[in-house]
């Protein structure tokens, strides 16, 4: 069932300032060395900024909820922010604002992260109340969600449901029952523990499946270049999953598919390809795609951020 066009999506969590110098070479990391490089392209990301623009592209309502540092890098990710969404709720902290320097040169990236004002970051911040949905970028690069045994992050997963709204979750240490929507990418699982290095595709489909067993009612995993997972949890839990995920069609209880990465001519650079590929699918569950459609919109809406396109609807065909 196709959900309404004004519907809400709150996107909240991780937000940074990326410092992205262009290289020719790799730099030199010998003590006393020099390496010269291009310009530098400041570009605000972390998964508010990144999937907050994609949904926006799409036409999608958000409002974005992150903290911020009084510093000038604070100055420019609040401003970007807003630009996103006027309204949007910034809380400034007292801390340097999270940025990470992305040495990123032939497809592969390297990141040095400061996590600055997002170890701020509680959740208490988001209202739940008239969305159809909340997204919580980078659960564990926010510290303090994750205190107390997690109770902050439970605290905010039991607001969202008890408001009646669906709960994705693109990056969390544990996947409990009350995160709808967990949308990984194979390097996160690695990361993680839940595969091992270089994992196969076999393998990607398992922890897919694997994320569903343990709770979750939806897992998207995205695997780079060999494309995406998906795994559906059975009708009684898509039920208990917000609204998003209780109006899903009959085609969706139990399903698994694997969908191919969309090939890119030249790629322009990687980051936010993950944070875009869970708004395609966000923005896919809320327009009452079929599975197979939801995943490919996800994945060709992350080939046009690869691809350093304008991000816009996609042709799906």
């Amino acid at each position: 069932m196709r959900g309404e066009a004004s519907e809400k999506v709150v996107v909240a969590g991780h937000a940074c300032v990326d410092l992205i110098p262009a290289l020719a070479a790799d730099p030199t990391r010998e003590p006393g060395g020099f390496s010269n490089v291009g310009p530098l392209e400041v570009r605000c990301g972390g998964s508010v900024v990144n999937t907050g623009e994609a949904l926006v592209a799409l036409g999608r309502p958000v409002h974005l909820v992150a903290a911020v540092g009084a510093d000038h890098l604070g100055g420019v990710l609040a401003e970007r922010l807003r630009a996103l969404d006027p309204a949007a709720r910034l809380e400034p902290v007292a801390h340097g604002t999270s940025y990470s320097v992305v040495l990123e040169r032939g497809g592969s990236r390297t990141l040095w992260h400061h996590e600055g004002s997002n170890v701020a970051f509680t959740g208490r911040e988001v209202d739940p109340a008239d969305a159809a949905l909340v997204h919580l970028g980078y659960a564990t690069a926010l510290p303090a969600l994750l205190l107390d045994d997690l109770a902050p992050f439970l605290d905010l997963l039991a607001r969202i449901s008890a408001a009646g709204a669906t709960s994705s979750v693109d990056f969390a240490t544990v996947v409990r029952a009350r995160i709808d929507i967990v949308s990984p990418s194979a390097d996160d699982l690695v990361s993680l523990g839940w595969l091992p290095p270089r994992p196969r595709p076999e393998d990607v489909a398992d922890a897919a499946r694997r994320l569903v067993d343990a709770g979750a009612g939806i897992a998207f995993v995205t695997d780079g270049e060999r494309g995406a997972h998906l795994r559906v949890a059975d009708a009684t839990r898509l039920a208990r999953g917000g609204r998003v995920l209780a109006r899903l069609g009959p085609d969706w209880p139990g399903v698994a598919v694997q969908v191919p990465a969309v090939p890119v001519e030249t790629v322009v650079g990687t980051n936010g390809a993950g944070d875009t590929a869970s708004a395609g699918l966000i923005d896919a569950l809320l327009n009452g795609y079929t599975p197979r459609d939801a995943s490919r919109a996800a994945v060709a809406l992350a080939a046009e951020r690869v691809a350093g396109r304008e991000l816009r609807a996609v042709d799906i065909t």
